[in-house]
C-alpha cells in the first residue's frame, strides 16, 4: 500500500510541473504570434505536406512537416475529411491539421495502453447513426469523428477550426447549449473516470430538462463502462445510474427510457488510432437511452434497433452496407 500523503505530495508536484509546462507553451505561442503578420499562411512558417504510401502498402498517408523539425502523419482519408471540415483562415489548413494532430497525439501518449484509450468502434457509430438517428458525438476529436457527425472535442482552440462545438459540460456552458437550442440525437462514452462521467451525466439530465420545457427534441445514447462509477461493482445496472446523478433515482421511464446490460467478455471497444472493435472488455458496461418527451417522439428506438446497436458492440461485427 502506498501512503496517501506520499500520493498527495506526488500529485501536487505533478500539477505544478504541468502548470509550468503550460505557461511555457503559452509564452511560446504568444512569442510566435507577435512574430507573424496578420496574413500569414502555411508557407510562411515552412509547413508543407506530402502524400506517401503507408507501411502496409494498401493505403496512403499525408505527412505534414514543419521545417524538417517535426511531422504529423494523417491517413489520406482523414486528411480529406479534415480538409472538407476546415473553416479556419484560408491558407492555414496544414498548420491547423499539424496543431490538431500534435495535441491529440500528446493525449494519446498519456492514455496509450490503458482503458482510458478505449472508444466506440466505427461499426457501432454507423449502427447508431441509422438505428437511433445519431448525428452528434460528445467526446471525440476532428481526427476520429464518424462521417459527417457534429462533435464536441477536447481542445476548443483547434476543434473549432473543423466545426467542433465547445467541450460538452464545459464550465459556463459547452456544446450542450447548441443541443438545447436546436435539438438532436447524440452518442457518448464518457471518459473512464467517475468525476468526469458524473459531470457528463449531470449535464445530460440538465439539458433534457431544459429542452423539455421548450419542447426541443433531445436524445442521448450513453455507453457507460464500469470505470465510470466511483463504487466497486463488477457490472453496473440501471439502479447504479443514480450514483452518477442522484436525480435519476426517480427518473426511470421518464428521462431514462431504456437500459441494457453489456456483460463482461461480450462487448468490445476500439483503442488507439483504430476504428474497429479490437479490445474485449473484461468488465461490464451499460447502454442507457436517455430522452425527453420530444426526443422520444422524434428519435424513436424500437426493440429491433436496440438489439442491432447492442450487437454492433461485439467483436467482429460488420456494419451493413448502406
Amino acid at each position: 500500500m502506498v501512503n496517501m500523503e506520499v500520493l498527495r505530495e506526488a500529485g501536487a508536484s505533478l500539477a505544478q510541473l504541468c502548470q509550468g509546462f503550460a505557461r511555457e507553451v503559452a509564452d511560446f505561442r504568444s512569442k510566435c504570434a507577435r512574430q507573424l503578420s496578420g496574413d500569414w499562411a502555411d508557407g510562411t512558417i515552412n509547413i508543407s505536406a506530402n502524400e506517401v504510401m503507408s507501411n502496409d502498402g494498401q493505403s496512403t498517408i499525408v505527412v505534414i512537416d514543419w521545417a524538417g523539425r517535426s511531422q504529423v502523419y494523417v491517413p489520406s482519408s482523414v486528411f480529406v475529411k479534415l480538409r472538407d471540415r476546415f473553416c479556419g483562415p484560408p491558407g492555414q489548413l496544414l498548420t491547423a491539421i499539424f496543431s490538431t494532430g500534435k495535441q491529440y497525439e500528446t493525449l494519446g501518449l498519456i492514455v496509450s495502453g490503458s482503458r482510458l484509450d478505449y472508444h466506440l468502434p466505427s461499426a457501432a457509430l454507423d449502427t447508431m447513426t441509422h438505428e437511433a438517428n445519431v448525428t452528434v458525438e460528445l467526446w471525440t476529436s476532428p481526427l476520429a469523428v464518424y462521417g459527417s457527425n457534429v462533435f464536441c472535442g477536447l481542445f476548443p482552440e483547434v476543434d473549432a477550426l473543423f466545426g467542433g462545438l465547445p467541450p460538452f459540460g464545459k464550465e459556463g456552458g459547452g456544446g450542450e447549449e447548441a443541443l438545447i437550442q436546436y435539438g438532436g440525437s447524440a452518442v457518448v462514452m464518457p471518459p473512464l473516470e467517475s468525476t468526469t462521467a458524473s459531470r457528463y451525466m449531470r449535464t445530460i439530465v440538465n439539458a433534457l430538462e431544459r429542452a423539455d420545457a421548450t419542447k426541443v427534441p433531445l436524445s442521448f445514447v450513453m455507453v457507460i463502462p464500469v470505470e465510470c462509477f466511483p463504487t466497486a461493482i463488477s457490472t453496473p445496472s440501471a439502479n447504479d445510474l443514480c450514483i452518477l446523478d442522484p436525480r435519476l433515482s426517480d427518473r426511470q421511464g421518464v428521462l431514462v427510457r431504456r437500459v441494457e446490460i453489456l456483460p463482461a467478455g461480450q462487448h468490445a471497444f476500439a483503442s488507439g488510432n483504430g476504428d474497429t472493435a479490437s479490445e474485449v472488455s473484461q468488465s461490464g458496461s451499460i447502454l442507457a437511452l436517455m430522452q425527453n418527451n420530444a426526443g422520444m417522439a422524434n428519435f424513436s428506438v424500437n426493440d429491433g434497433a436496440l438489439g442491432t446497436i447492442l450487437r454492433s458492440m461485439t467483436l467482429g461485427f460488420v456494419a451493413m452496407a448502406r
